[in-house]
């Protein structure tokens, strides 16, 4: 019987997400890779957050269980209302569950998947303020959003780009362009005036970000030095195979697209580029995939709408084997 991979029923989807994630976190608190618990914390807001995961550990994972399925939800969302792919789909909440945690799961995890809560949420302003008329309201709101992120996330800081990038794609203009560099810059001024309060220097507290940011070494290690490494090595090609198959579908069938959907998949390469690049910097530990899995469920299900049939059936099984196999191996045989 042929399987449908693009328009699995909700249960089905909802069944495998639970399961996935079951899977994930449960080998996470019984056998934590020595780089899924590297990461450090930044400022008072990652501090707190960092501490009440590791006090609380089984909230926490309820909490980043509920995110992780809401981002999900946001991007298949996103990608069906404004018919970006040919059909309502619930892949990308197994795409995002599977980049996010199948291949590492950050030890603190809880700031970024609500780092990418936001993000999520801005890009929707953003697409809403893709109107004939201005939208300030929209344009704020999305901007100030992404303003958060350095506060919370401050591995995630590259992400101010995104800002700029959006008013580019999105076409905003003048006053726009400025009412967005405003939202984006209040949350920073305004932690730094906090601080500044609180007897620190004004500019200490984004000194600090800037450093974590550049400083340190990335957790983020690929080798062969272990079987648990060499069967990270496939999710990750296939992962990554999948999202070059999603970028060249879209090359092949862009001009088909209509000016908002095309818009909207620019912008989610433009946030995969913004994710490469920081994977990439020293301050990188696993959590981040939490952002970088926005831009990589989005593209990828493309792919399966254009070329539908058993080489993308195929691919999406291997890839749940892969992490099955990832995920379980430690459990079994450690």
């Amino acid at each position: 019987m042929k399987i449908d991979v693009l328009r699995q029923p909700l249960m089905a989807t909802l069944l495998l997400f639970a399961t996935m994630a079951a899977l994930f976190i449960y080998r996470f608190q019984v056998f934590p890779y020595p780089e899924e618990l590297s990461a450090n914390s930044v400022g008072p807001i990652q501090g707190f957050l960092s501490r009440f995961e590791s006090g609380y550990p089984v909230i926490s994972g309820i909490i980043s269980g509920i995110f992780i399925f809401f981002n999900g939800i946001s991007v298949s969302r996103i990608l069906s209302q404004h018919m970006v792919i040919s059909s309502r789909s619930y892949l990308p909440i197994v795409f995002y569950i599977a980049v996010s945690c199948g291949i590492w799961f950050g030890g603190v995890h809880l700031p970024a998947v609500i780092t990418a809560f936001m993000i999520l949420r801005s890009i929707e302003y953003f697409i809403s303020s893709f109107i004939r008329k201005a939208s300030f309201n929209q344009t704020f709101r999305g901007s100030l959003l992404v303003g958060l992120i350095p506060i919370i996330y401050p591995a995630g800081t590259l992400y101010l780009l995104a800002i700029p990038l959006a008013m580019a794609v999105f076409r905003r203009k003048g006053r726009e362009v400025i009412v967005a560099i405003t939202g984006g810059l209040l949350p920073l001024l305004t932690y730094a005036y906090v601080m500044w309060a609180l007897d620190f220097g004004f500019a200490e507290p984004l000194a600090d970000i800037g450093r974590h940011l550049v400083s340190g070494t990335s957790s983020l290690h690929i080798g062969t030095q272990s079987i648990t490494e060499i069967l990270r090595l496939i999710p990750i090609a296939l992962i990554g195979g999948l999202t070059l198959m999603g970028l060249a579908s879209f090359a092949m069938t862009s001009g088909t697209m209509r000016t908002r959907a095309r818009a909207i998949f620019i912008y989610f390469i433009m946030l995969l580029l913004i994710g490469c690049g920081s994977l990439l910097m020293p301050a990188a530990s696993p959590a981040a995939l939490a952002l970088f899995a926005i831009p990589a469920s989005a593209i990828m299900p493309l792919f399966f709408s254009q070329f539908p049939g058993w080489v993308s059936g195929t691919a999406y099984t291997l890839t749940l084997l892969s992490l099955a196999a990832l995920n379980l191996y430690p459990l079994l045989f450690a």
